[in-house]
């Protein structure tokens, strides 16, 4: 959903692949270390979905980040 808002587009099954390639990574780095993961979803002023799993609430915000920042999102020709 994330991409498609941003991209209006679909991705890719190249896309998909990278995309939940980096997901998988971001999830062992925030599992490894909850104290990280905590300090990532305690930014911003919206308050904070209690009922999702920190680890993977930080995972997905690196996701949607990494989404942001894609040349095609930044670029409009």
């Amino acid at each position: 959903m994330a991409f498609r808002s941003v991209l209006s587009r679909a991705p890719t099954q190249r896309d998909l692949t990278a995309l939940t390639g980096a997901l998988q990574r971001q999830l062992t780095i925030y599992k490894a270390d909850p104290k990280a993961a905590a300090q990532v979803v305690a930014i911003g002023e919206a308050p904070k979905a209690t009922q999702l799993d920190v680890s993977e609430h930080a995972a997905f915000s690196a996701i949607c980040l990494a989404i942001l920042n894609l040349d095609e999102a930044l670029t409009r020709e």
